[in-house]
């Protein structure tokens, strides 16, 4: 099991997601986590049920943090995916903005 692995049980992402990125400064006790989710996947829309397509409606990065992730000050980089289908266009559900997962937005 490699590092990208252990990290990825620990914070519970799991396919479609995958990190991609991992940089470490032992002097700061800073971690940075790159995420994207899988590319080219059609997803099930939570709101409709139909069949939808990956889009990024904003090219930027959104910037998550926590504090104390193994006692290191932990920045999760994403770019958001949104799912395109007939209902319209609804923001994917990102796992680490799940209830109790300790992650903040930057703004």
């Amino acid at each position: 099991m490699n590092a990208t692995e252990v990290l990825s049980g620990a914070l519970g992402i799991s396919g479609p997601w995958r990190i991609t990125k991992v940089g470490f400064t032992k002097d700061s006790c800073r971690l940075d986590l790159n995420v994207e989710i899988v590319e080219g996947l059609s997803l099930i829309c939570p709101n409709c049920g139909s069949r939808g397509t990956i889009c990024y409606p904003d090219n930027g990065c959104e910037t998550w943090y926590k504090a104390d992730f193994f006692r290191y000050t932990t920045y999760l980089h994403a770019r958001v995916p949104h799912l395109a289908c007939r209902c319209g266009t609804t923001r994917v559900e990102l796992p680490w903005c799940r209830a109790g997962s300790r992650f903040t937005l930057l703004h």
